[in-house]
């Protein structure tokens, strides 16, 4: 039923004044030099907002879904609270798992890179800043690695609320 709507493709698009993007090693920020536009053909355009309809009338708006993702919205937090604590803890920031050290070590060392780099935007970043920065871009990139089941078993095991703390911790 769908792919009728979907034959349209790239042929509907319609683009106006080309953006160019400056890219370095790392992408600090994005310069345009002119904006950029693009319109949909009028059947196109209505496409979109047909399959956007459908798509929240049935599928977001599901309540068998939106348990799902209020478990799993509990979960990630769950899970970056535990770790930004645990990251946080002087007694016990080095017996935090290897991985996440590492990824701590090397996003604040990023940070501070591009703190020397003399961006304007980051100018007025303190040290605790880029700490604070470098771990929690560490927690988030670390939690993402995680399939399902290891982010739901990690969430126990931060929680208390493992009966597997031997098993599950060993995947972390």
């Amino acid at each position: 039923m769908a792919r009728p709507c979907l034959t349209h493709g790239a042929k509907d698009l319609v683009e106006h004044d080309p953006v160019q993007v400056r890219i370095g090693e790392q992408i600090r920020r994005v310069n345009i030099e002119q904006p950029v536009l693009v319109f949909l053909l009028a059947d196109a355009w209505h496409d979109v907002v047909v399959l956007k309809f459908v798509h929240t009338r049935f599928v977001l708006d599901r309540p068998d879904l939106t348990i799902y993702q209020r478990g799993q919205a509990r979960v990630l937090e769950t899970l970056v609270d535990g770790f930004h604590s645990w990251m946080n803890d002087p007694d016990d920031v080095l017996r935090a798992p290897r991985r996440l050290i590492d990824s701590v070590e090397s996003t604040t060392q990023a940070y501070v890179e591009l703190k020397a780099s003399g961006i304007p935007e980051v100018e007025g970043w303190t040290s605790g800043d880029v700490l604070r920065l470098g771990r929690s871009r560490a927690v988030i990139d670390y939690i993402a690695s995680f399939t399902d089941a290891q982010a739901i078993a990690a969430a126990a095991l931060l929680s208390g609320n493992s009966d597997r703390h031997w098993n599950d911790g060993r995947s972390l």
